[in-house]
């Protein structure tokens, strides 16, 4: 696949104007970067999008784009899995990514995979981890 961002935002826009009732958006392995990771943010905050599964793995995504998803997922009330491996998530997308575990309530499945989370990240990322209460793996 070769998805970039001004895919994605096409994609997005498909999914709105259609009212699509999606539970799982698979992305994986493509090149949408931190622009795609907006819109696929943009598309989790509307309320009649139920997204239960979302993988972004292998995305080209760094710092910005992992908060900007970690912002959305906070909120959201229907996804379940994350997949966020293979992307570049730097010391503010791990805190972010933090923030959102102890907001969100729904999601049961982070995958980080090789994200590149490291150092006070990680500390960060623990923070939000241990106030987690609905996340298993």
């Amino acid at each position: 696949n070769c998805l970039k961002a001004r895919g994605v935002c096409d994609l997005v826009d498909l999914i709105l104007d259609c009212k699509l009732d999606l539970e799982s958006l698979k992305l994986a392995h493509n090149e949408m970067g931190d622009d795609g990771a907006r819109d696929i943010a943009r598309l989790l905050r509307h309320a009649e999008v139920r997204l239960k599964v979302l993988d972004l793995t292998s995305n080209s995504i760094n710092d910005y784009g992992i908060q900007t998803i970690s912002k959305a997922v906070g909120q959201s009330t229907s996804l379940l899995t994350l997949a966020l491996s293979h992307n570049s998530c730097g010391v503010h997308g791990a805190a972010a990514l933090g923030q959102m575990l102890e907001h969100n309530g729904t999601l049961i499945d982070l995958e980080l995979c090789w994200a590149g989370i490291s150092g006070m990240g990680a500390v960060h990322f623990c923070q939000g981890l241990s106030q987690s209460v609905s996340l298993r793996s």
